[in-house]
């Protein structure tokens, strides 16, 4: 036979292959479109389908196979997930937005169909996992949301987020995210995969390495795969804050009518001129209404009254990195094909060390006796009372430098087997166990202008952040600096988790099966405060006199501060203290060894413990149906489940701290139903019901009153009456597959959720709270009497309780297309999600539309991937706020990242060099106070590139 006729025949066997899986499935159309290798012989043709599509392709059999409502991710081949981060492919499912550490901008947490990520049940290997991290640099969660910066990507193999639950899934979120890591039969034989990288911060001007190595190899009956990942992540960040926007305590003028000062009066502007005010002002005239009216002309009083100010006008300055160490160990053995036995081990350790300098206008606190107060001239403001300009007189500013030394480590076991006791009757076992240890150190030193120096701030806001600009070098040390004060910090956060589940699966003999099962958690979360601030502050002030301050300061933090910050800043340098050197002449390390336990830490999260128990049982049977000439596959089930709660915590009884403990038991059947039929080759439909349950955020069960603000104006109050969230949950959707791994979808749900939980915001007199005056530092017993004292010092209380319902309805779009009959290799997925509670996504605090979408291109030598997310603005914490009624608003965003490789044949071995540059266009983090001028927090972490290379031998 010629080779011109070996190359028709095989070719003709080729397009006969196809033909058949064309005819026989259109889910295989994509072999026979996109990137293929054939080899044949004389019977045999193989296509296979890589790279990047392959695990499109794998996500569409998944979600195609499944019963319920559920996406999938897959790791291209081990060591190759899609992303750099677990919370960064997820975000690519419909209905799913991802958490973003403010400083960093790395993805850290999930939240599906938007309600939070505390609801969302996050298991590992298919059991529940806690980890003691709290959201990031100055985070400080403490609820059920798990941080998955911690897992590294290149040690998972698949993700799957289920919206609709099964009967035997654990319970405790009305959504579950698994993580499942490799395994060694995931991929027989001898494999050593390698990578290594390093990233580029735009805004730190670095580079960070990072890596992993895994190797496998499997027998006849046993497996090994050992895997580690470690990497550097570099941080830098520069942004705005500013813990809220208040006005004035003014008095409207006797008889006046339109003006209104029942709302916010968080400080006072000066009642006389003080001394040094300059600006052509008269020391010691008298500054009444009247008077601050002339000097502030085209106002009225109600607009003086309610002129909006940040209280605290700070451009924030982060810089420092982060070490993680991942190793994970995989053993299976397989005496039989119907027994198999598995053991995962995960350790993890992670370190950070991060300096952050604020530098503030003094705003809140500004009108003690010490300062006399701020005198404000020729003030601007627009229709909502927002200041867009003015002069202010006797003003004055601090720096806040603080050091951040985290520490976590984590541990899980994880053993399982699977055992097929007869052809029909198959037991699946596992347990489990974590612990995990998160302590962070966080000393701050404060220092002022000197008070009534003729400081004067020129404001200016520009709708982006506003410009600060005062009339003195504050970069100079020897301006006379004063003490402000210093705090001795830290806090300890432990979580563990041990568990046994067992599940038996029936088959009959028509295809049906019955599942049946228990399960046992328990998780326990401690966390406790440490400050010995108090004790330090005096010894500090004691060593170091006002006269020797100057000794200890230079100038900061960085030549080319705010340099990737939007808006217009009034100053790039300021002051900055010599950590180091104070803490070596302030016996810092023996204050610090010494701190005692107290009630809050410095980020209002609570000292506490929280143990659960949870018993679950349920049933579930799987059949397929024939009715009208379809066939429906069924899924129905009910969960049992019991949670016995005990909540410990200090709270102050007359005057006495006392450690309380709260008990609490509740139950819950948990019935779900999961319907789907295919009624043509191509098109699948779906319908789900179920209801879940959620239980209270820990952080919000703890009892007390606790302060964090150095004003002691605001504070939070547990609440150990929270009850669980029960939702009643309805799914209808449909897919239609248009071949290989392409197709179109559709989902509608409605939640009925009770008992959803919101943070009240209420104003109380400070004697009502039941706080003993002499527990507060010495600065928030000043900002108490210098609003009247405690029996009169308005205090607002954040306090989380149970609404009614919340109604929630929505609408996932999804598309998965390859393009290959326009471009061989080309295609692109996008999905779009609109979520309704009925109150534009105020009563939910949830943002009602996302979208996001991937355009990709591979061959044989190159791939390419550009994506897209974006979602729309939410209210990140309802009115009222400092007293005024305005919501927080997390602005809208989107982010451009980009994904590309090339393989290599080096030295005989096949690898990739890879790029990733994420954050392109330099997407800042922004919450605006109640208007898009008032900017409650912008922070821009820049564009990061990724530079490396991965190979397999």
């Amino acid at each position: 036979m010629t080779r011109r006729n070996t190359r028709i025949l095989r070719a003709t066997r080729l397009a006969l292959m196809s033909a058949t899986i064309l005819a026989g499935s259109g889910l295989d159309m994509a072999y026979a479109q996109t990137n293929t290798t054939a080899a044949a012989t004389d019977d045999v043709t193989d296509v296979v389908i890589t790279g990047y599509r392959k695990s499109l392709q794998d996500a569409t059999r998944a979600k195609r196979n499944s019963v319920n409502f559920s996406d999938s991710i897959f790791a291209q081949d081990i060591g190759k997930f899609p992303d750099l981060n677990l919370a960064e492919s997820l975000q690519r499912v419909p209905g799913v937005q991802i958490s973003r550490n403010g400083y960093t901008g790395e993805g850290t947490q999930v939240n599906v169909r938007g309600l939070g990520p505390s609801f969302t049940k996050i298991v590992l290997n298919n059991a529940g996992v806690a980890v003691a991290s709290d959201g990031g640099i100055d985070g400080g969660a403490s609820n059920r949301e798990v941080d998955l910066d911690l897992f590294p990507s290149e040690l998972f193999t698949r993700l799957t987020v289920s919206k609709t639950p099964t009967a035997s899934q654990l319970e405790g979120g009305m959504s579950l995210v698994n993580m499942q890591n490799a395994r060694p039969f995931d991929n027989k034989g001898q494999h050593l995969t390698v990578s290594a990288s390093a990233s580029y911060g735009e805004a730190s001007g670095d580079f960070s390495p990072r890596g992993a190595v895994t190797f496998s190899k499997t027998w006849d009956k046993w497996g090994i795969l050992v895997g580690l990942a470690g990497s550097r992540q570099r941080t830098r960040s520069d942004g705005f804050d500013s813990v809220g926007w208040s006005n004035a305590n003014l008095a409207c003028p006797t008889g006046s009518t339109g003006c209104d000062n029942s709302q916010g009066n968080n400080f006072s502007f000066a009642t006389v001129v003080p001394a040094n005010a300059g600006n052509g002002l008269t020391p010691g005239a008298t500054l009444d209404m009247n008077a601050l009216l002339a000097l502030n002309p085209g106002l009225t009083a109600n607009q003086l009254t309610n002129a909006m100010l940040p209280r605290l006008g700070r451009l924030n300055y982060v810089d420092g990195h982060r070490d993680r160490v991942t190793l994970i160990t995989a053993v299976e053995y397989r005496p039989s094909d119907d027994l198999r036995f598995a053991l995962d081990i995960m350790a993890a350790s992670a370190k950070g060390e991060y300096d952050r300098s604020s530098f503030n206008w003094f705003v809140r606190n500004s009108s003690t006796a010490a300062t006399g107060g701020m005198v404000p001239i020729n003030l601007k403001v627009d229709s909502n009372n927002v200041v867009t300009s003015g002069t202010f007189a006797n003003s004055a500013m601090f720096v806040e430098a603080r050091t951040f030394d985290e520490d976590l480590d984590f541990v899980n076991v994880n053993p399982s087997l699977s055992w097929q006791i007869s052809p029909k009757l198959r037991l699946d076992a596992s347990a489990n166990y974590t612990h995990s240890v998160f302590f962070r150190e966080a000393p701050s030193f404060l220092f002022n202008t000197p008070f009534n120096s003729g400081l004067t701030i020129q404001y200016t806001n520009d709708g982006i952040i506003p410009t600060i600009k005062p009339n003195k070098n504050i970069a100079d040390p020897n301006l006379g600096w004063t003490w402000n004060r210093v705090n001795i910090q830290n806090v300890k956060r432990a979580t563990y988790t041990a568990g046994a589940h067992a599940d038996m699966t029936y088959d009959f003999e028509d295809g049906s099966s019955l599942k049946f099962g228990a399960a046992y958690d328990e998780a326990d979360r401690k966390i406790t405060a440490y400050d010995n601030s108090t004790a330090y502050q005096t010894y500090v002030f004691s060593v170091i006199p006002q006269s020797a301050i100057a000794g200890y300061l230079g100038v900061g933090p960085a030549s080319d501060f705010t340099h990737i910050l939007d808006g217009t800043p009034g100053f790039t340098q300021h002051i900055l203290p010599n950590l180091d050197k104070l803490k070596a002449d302030t016996n810092y390390a023996a204050f610090n060894a010494g701190a005692p336990v107290v009630n809050t830490s410095a980020l209002s999260t609570p000292t506490g413990a929280i143990n659960e128990k949870n018993k679950g049982a349920y049933i579930e049977y799987n059949t397929q149906i024939p009715l009208a000439g379809l066939v429906f596959k069924l899924n129905a089930g009910v969960r049992r489940a019991v949670t016995d709660q005990t909540v410990t915590g200090p709270v102050t009884v007359n005057g006495v701290r006392q450690i309380v403990t709260a008990e609490t038991s509740y139950s819950a059947n948990l019935p779900s139903l999961n319907v789907t039929t295919m009624v043509t080759e191509n098109l699948q439909l779906r319908a789900a019901a179920s209801k879940t349950l959620t239980r209270a955020n820990p952080n919000n069960l703890l009892p007390g009153v606790t302060f964090s603000d150095p004003s002691a104006q605001t504070a939070s109050a547990g609440n150990p009456e929270l009850q669980p969230y029960y939702s009643e949950n309805l799914d209808f959707g449909a897919e239609y597959y248009t071949g290989g791994l392409g197709y179109v979808s559709v989902a509608v749900f409605k939640k009925t959720v009770n008992g959803y939980t919101v943070v009240q915001q209420t104003t109380r007199k400070f004697t009502d709270l039941n706080i003993p005056f002499d527990s507060l530092t010495a600065q928030q017993q000043q900002a108490i009497n210098d609003r009247g004292g405690p029996a009169n010092a308005d205090v607002f209380v954040n306090q989380p309780v149970n609404v009614n319902t919340i109604n929630l309805t929505g609408i996932e779009l999804g598309w998965v297309q390859p393009l290959d009959f326009l471009v061989k290799g080309m295609g692109f997925s996008a999905n779009y999600t609109h979520l309704d509670d009925e109150k534009d996504g105020a009563a939910a605090q949830l943002s009602p539309q996302t979208f996001n979408a991937t355009g990709y291109y591979e061959n044989d030598l190159f791939s390419l991937r550009a994506s897209y997310v974006w979602f729309d603005e939410r209210i990140a914490a309802g009115a009222p706020q400092n007293g005024l009624m305005l919501p927080l608003i997390a602005t809208d965003r989107g982010q451009v990242d980009l994904s590309a490789s090339y393989n290599t044949d080096w030295f005989g071995q096949k690898g990739q060099l890879t790029f990733e540059a994420t954050n392109i266009t330099n997407e800042p983090f922004r919450t605006n106070f109640g208007y898009e001028n008032a900017a409650y927090s912008h922070f821009n972490p820049g564009a990061t590139y990724h530079f490396g290379w991965r190979g397999k031998f």
